[in-house]
This record gives C-alpha cells, sequence and structure tokens, in this order.
C-alpha cells in the first residue's frame, strides 16, 4: 500500500502487508492496521495522503 492508496486499500482490501524497503514491516487485517498499526511507518502513511490544497514540492539540485 502507497500512501496514495490509504483510502482505497482500505475499501477494497481485507488483509494488508505493509512493505518498506522490500522488506514486509508489518501484516494483518485491514480495518485493525490502520486503527492500531504497530510500527512508526505504518502509522505515518496516513499522513502522506494528499489533502485540500495540497501542492507538490519540488527538490531542486
Amino acid at each position: 500500500m502507497s500512501g496514495l492508496g490509504v483510502g482505497l486499500v482500505h475499501q477494497t482490501s481485507d488483509d494488508v502487508i505493509v512493505m518498506s524497503g522490500g522488506r514486509a514491516v508489518e501484516r494483518g487485517p485491514t480495518a485493525q492496521l490502520l486503527r492500531a498499526p504497530e510500527t512508526d511507518y505504518t502509522k505515518a502513511l496516513p499522513a502522506a495522503v494528499p489533502h485540500p490544497g495540497w501542492k507538490p514540492h519540488r527538490n531542486r539540485r
């Protein structure tokens, strides 16, 4: 699940595996995992969802 897909995953999936760096960091029933995430990575996913008025930010090199 990507941060952008949290809402869609919640509506369409019974179970989910959260991956970070190519490794599963958490797995379980979707509703439970989103209600009470155990890892900091999973806790941060809902904050990655764009909100109304969001503007993309580009890093210039």
